[in-house]
């Protein structure tokens, strides 16, 4: 066959360019189109069902827009077949139902009770409108409307392009097509929203319902993501690019392999469940915990009690941390113990962790009073780091004061020393002192030093008039938070020319 040249002129050249490429921005030309054809589960998942049928169906696509037709498996003309898809996956199949010729559809929905209309302004987002690029007064393509403005439909569907290829065309982005025909209000159904798949929280995509395995087209979408996601996670070189392909295949069957199952390269229950498994144990486990109770039963000591291990290591006695007066990083001090007792209560009711794993500690800390008391393990394994075991309100007991004497009496003064039970919780200790004569004019709260449970105070006669006489001392503790414990101790110093015993509490001697 000879090849044959037409001549045309220029200007209607020009203008066949300029039909061409307006009728080719929206889409592909589809009266060929006599099959039906579905991709639904290669569909992008990120969307919301909201039980609404308009908003869902609208939904679905918007959450497909830029993909290919050869990312969803489409083999011909695809704009019908997107629009079943996703009236499917929106649970509108009823007032879509389904077909792959624009015409067939329009048919469909008129008799699943849709209404036409044919003016743009009157369209509402969720209807499906159609389009006549050939001028032909019939459909040749489809999309669904996503709003209206200025009076023009603004849509969204598959294969538009600016060439003629079934794998290349796109969903396309929302946007003013001309060549309106008409539309149609499908009679969508309200009800409760199918739930979208459930993203597993561990590895970011939906976990596959159905088989994976390579298929020409090639399956696509989230679920094989999954898979992907996972088996990466897992220490597998591979791409995450959502294509069951040969290298995916190639890898699965390695992992499968490693794993005792059969080398298929097919992703069905066992496989799903195997990559679980592992992916559960890459993690670790958390420490499992108790707190038994905590009591004050000495001055400015805690006794706390319980028990904690981790499945990663039974072997292991854990760390406890102990947190007085608040959280973990809420800047309460914390003290450090082991679980390393025996409890063999524990190893009876969990089987075969060991026998000792409890703790029952006595620990001094540097404050009294009422105290929320914070529990921590510290796990070996891959699971949480710090595990928290709870907390208790302790009304941890004051520091008790006992065993004051006097000494180093002299017209200079005299040492008041006495002994602290619960010595840790006193940040610091006060001996307040004044002379009986005139009341408390000469009051002077004097700083103590502590040594150990040792604690004293020299009070010297010139901060207090040089005066004779009666000399009054109590005595005070005070822990990190200025509580300040409930004992104090009078002492008197009757500085006259004998000696006298005054009992337990009160001692004088002559100066």
């Amino acid at each position: 066959m000879k090849n044959v040249v037409t001549s045309v002129p220029k200007r209607v050249l020009t203008s066949l360019i300029a039909v061409a490429m307006l009728f080719g921005f929206c889409s592909v030309g589809e009266l060929d189109v006599s099959a039906t054809q579905s991709q639904k589960g290669n569909f992008n998942t990120n969307y919301t069902l909201t039980g609404d049928g308009a908003t869902d169906i609208l939904n679905v696509a918007k959450a497909q827009i830029g993909r290919t037709g050869s990312s969803f498996g489409y083999t011909e003309s695809w704009c019908a077949d997107f629009v079943s898809d996703c009236a499917e996956l929106a649970g509108q199949s009823s007032a879509v139902p389904r077909h792959g010729h624009v015409d067939y559809l329009t048919s469909n929905l008129l008799n699943a009770g849709g209404t036409k209309y044919t003016t743009q302004a009157s369209a509402k987002a969720g209807d499906i409108v159609f389009y006549d690029f050939n001028a032909n007064n019939s459909p040749d393509h489809v999309e669904i409307v996503s709003y209206v403005s200025g009076g023009k439909i603004y849509s969204v569907g598959g294969n538009t392009s600016y060439v003629n290829s079934v794998s290349t065309s796109k969903v396309s982005n929302e946007r003013y097509c001309g060549s309106f025909l008409y539309f149609i209000r499908p009679n969508y159904t309200v009800s409760t929203p199918t739930p979208a798949p459930v993203i597993d929280p561990d590895i970011g995509y939906p976990e596959p319902t159905r088989i994976l395995s390579v298929q020409s087209p090639y399956m696509t979408g989230d679920d094989v993501r999954w898979v992907q996601k996972a088996l990466s996670m897992l220490g597998y070189s591979i791409s995450i690019d959502g294509y069951y392909g040969n290298d995916t295949k190639s890898v699965v069957a390695s992992f499968q392999s490693n794993n005792g199952l059969t080398a298929d390269g097919i992703v069905g229950t066992q496989t799903r469940g195997k990559i679980k498994e592992c992916i559960q144990l890459s993690k670790g486990h958390n420490p499992e915990v108790y707190y038994d109770w905590a009591v004050s039963n000495e001055p400015g000591k805690i006794t706390v009690k319980g028990w904690a291990f981790d499945r990663d290591d039974t072997n292991a006695a854990l760390e406890i941390h102990v947190y007085v007066g608040g959280e973990l990083n809420t800047g309460a001090p914390s003290y450090r113990i082991w679980a390393n007792k025996e409890r063999t209560d524990v190893n009876e009711y969990f089987g075969g962790v060991g026998n000792y794993h409890g703790f029952e500690d006595t620990i001094e800390v540097d404050r009294f009073g009422e105290r929320e008391v914070y529990i921590y393990a510290i796990g070996v394994g891959g699971g949480d780091s710090f595990a928290c075991l709870g907390h208790r309100t302790v009304n941890i007991q004051s520091p008790q004061i006992s065993d004051v004497t006097i000494s180093e009496i002299s017209k200079e003064g005299y040492r008041v020393t006495c002994k602290l039970n619960g010595a840790s919780a006193v940040n610091k200790i006060e001996f307040p002192t004044w002379t009986e004569k005139n009341d408390q004019d000469d009051l002077i709260w004097h700083l103590g030093t502590i040594n150990g449970n040792t604690a004293t105070c020299y009070i010297k006669t010139s901060d207090h008039n040089n005066e004779y006489g009666t000399y009054i001392t109590h005595i005070y503790a005070w822990d990190i938070n200025m509580n300040k414990s409930k004992s104090g101790t009078a002492v008197w110093i009757m500085p006259y020319n004998k000696q006298v015993d005054l009992g337990d509490d009160f001692y004088s001697e002559n100066i």
